[in-house]
């Protein structure tokens, strides 16, 4: 059965500059749309940031449904949107595993839930200039993702973009993650 194509939600029409090299994403895909998203977010920080490399922390994104949680589609939605922001050549990314032992002292000393406050946190004391917050929302038969790039120095939000993805292309990125990850 195909997945029916990820469509932009409010995206804007002007042409922005890529994230990445060429793709041979199939059409209609997650990671077509994972892309779409990737290139609209580096498009806005391309009109609000200077020059040079960018130092990022992609933080896994907040899950606002049941059925995103089981599947673990906060994380997978983070890594998939991560993998395509680490090709552009003007950006580089923290390390996971230092994020992620970061993530979860914030988070302990937050009782469990990282605020904007304490992502910004997790930003300066990895030494990124910008961070990138998301998360995932059921809106109907698809999933909303929403990303948004947050400056670490001031907790402005300098750039967002969203994207709507099928429930079912999700829940199957999410199953060939888990499976590839169980077998290493």
């Amino acid at each position: 059965e195909e997945a029916e194509a990820p469509k932009e939600a409010d995206a804007p029409k002007e042409a922005a500059e890529p994230a990445t090299g060429k793709h041979n994403d199939r059409k209609g895909s997650v990671q077509e749309g994972v892309q779409s998203l990737a290139t609209r977010l580096v498009g806005g920080m391309g009109k609000t940031a200077g020059d040079g490399y960018r130092r990022m922390a992609v933080l896994p994104f907040k899950v606002q449904d049941p059925d995103a949680e089981e599947h673990q589609l906060g994380r997978v939605s983070s890594e998939l949107l991560s993998s395509r922001l680490a090709q552009n050549p003007n950006i580089i990314q923290v390390e996971r595993d230092r994020l992620d032992s970061v993530i979860s002292e914030i988070k302990r000393s937050e009782r469990g839930e990282l605020s904007k406050d304490g992502a910004v946190s997790v930003g300066k004391l990895l030494g990124a200039s910008n961070i990138v917050l998301g998360s995932i929302s059921a809106s109907g038969a698809d999933y909303l993702i929403t990303a948004r790039i947050v400056d670490s120095e001031t907790g402005r939000i300098v750039t967002a973009a969203d994207q709507i993805f099928p429930k079912a292309g999700m829940v199957a990125i999410s199953e060939d993650v888990v499976e590839v990850k169980s077998k290493l």
